[in-house]
């Protein structure tokens, strides 16, 4: 398995469909653009034979500092989730 970075994806949309490379960027800054915004107005997206985004919010919660060992308290936070499509790894 190996990482892809925003570069490496953006030569491949380019490649495959025949267009600049900047134009690719510029897609695929509008489509991630796109869910973000859903995702901080709180919607939750969903890409058809891809998946989910939602968002779920965390409430504060005690802890431990894993150096010191005293007690600490974590704050409230909001995550962004994925769940995969069914089909999306399936050979």
């Amino acid at each position: 398995m190996t990482t892809r970075n925003k570069k490496e994806i953006i030569d491949t949309i380019a490649e495959k469909n025949g267009v600049t490379k900047k134009a690719a960027g510029e897609a695929l800054e509008m489509v991630l653009g796109a869910i973000g915004a859903e995702l901080k107005n709180g919607n939750a997206v969903q890409l058809h034979g891809f998946g989910g985004f939602t968002v779920k919010h965390t409430g504060e919660r005690p802890g431990r500092n894993p150096r010191t060992g005293e007690t600490m308290t974590f704050r409230a936070m909001t995550k962004v989730s994925f769940k995969q499509a069914k089909g999306l790894l399936e050979d």
